[in-house]
């Protein structure tokens, strides 16, 4: 008797060992579920959607998430997705700085998750035109363009203290904000430019972290350390990223671009959906 017991615990112990590692295995490759808790993405998310982001779309991130020193780079191996990331898709991304309100230093924070939608891909140069989001050489909408014009409508001041109107790089240089904004030329990797005053002040945060160096204007010359560079090409892959509800969306336009090493993958449904109400049916297998 006591040795049937026994052998039953074994056997109902296996298959609940078998069956998490089986959730392991697939939540590593396969996907991973996440809580939307903002309005950022309203209408498209809301707050309680819970999102199914499909991994083997974009391809399985694997990294050295156990490397805690900041000075040692960031080692990230993709495995072969199915295609590359296109605009107006619905990324999950860790958030690229280690606090929310911090945007000195980029740091892939691997606690902190954020969803957006892509707006711009590496190789585009971005611009804001009167609130709607725009590529050079492009006609197409990107985003949710019924918030954008919602946006739009609204009437703001050139000098209006509203916390949401300025916008990245808080340089009075360019002064840019949420209704006219760019070009900002998006990095692609292997490409080049110029380090010009500009294009400092642009990419400082973007450089520091490829180079782990640190980078100064003095006198219009720009020092690396301690040596003077006149142009710079891109290590890395970059993504402008925005939530469709632009009039209340702490995105890419305030805190900058997301390195490709830093995203999850593609939201792909929203698997449950959970309001004051209780469940919201209507949202349930909703895909994205």
């Amino acid at each position: 008797m006591l040795k049937s017991i026994k052998t039953k615990f074994y056997r109902v112990g296996g298959i609940v060992l078998g069956v998490t590692l089986i959730y392991i295995i697939c939540s590593f490759l396969l996907f991973s579920c996440f809580k939307v808790n903002s309005m950022s993405m309203y209408p498209t998310l809301e707050p309680g959607d819970i999102i199914v982001v499909c991994k083997p779309v974009l391809g399985t991130r694997i990294y050295n998430f156990l490397v805690k020193n900041p000075s040692k780079p960031l080692h990230v191996i993709h495995l072969p997705g199915k295609r590359d990331i296109e605009r107006n898709d619905i990324i999950v991304f860790n958030f690229p700085y280690e606090t929310w309100n911090k945007w000195e230093k980029i740091k892939m924070n691997s606690t902190m998750y954020y969803v957006k939608r892509c707006i711009a891909i590496p190789g585009d140069s971005i611009y804001i035109d009167k609130g709607i989001y725009k590529i050079k050489g492009l006609k197409k909408n990107l985003g949710n363009i019924v918030m954008q014009r919602h946006l739009s409508d609204i009437n703001f001041s050139h000098d209006s203290k509203d916390f949401f109107y300025k916008t990245l790089p808080y340089d009075t240089t360019f002064r840019w904000t949420i209704m006219q904004f760019g070009p900002l030329y998006i990095p692609k990797k292997g490409q080049s430019i110029s380090l010009n005053r500009k294009n400092f002040i642009l990419y400082k945060n973007i450089i520091e972290w490829e180079t782990q160096m640190h980078i100064s204007c003095i006198k219009e010359k720009i020092m690396l350390n301690k040596n003077i560079v006149d142009r710079y090409k891109f290590q890395h892959d970059y993504y402008f990223m925005a939530g469709d509800n632009v009039s209340f969306s702490i995105d890419s336009r305030y805190w900058g671009l997301v390195p490709k090493e830093f995203i999850v993958g593609k939201a792909c449904l929203i698997l449950n959906s959970v309001g004051n109400d209780g469940i919201k049916w209507n949202r349930v297998l909703h895909t994205i």
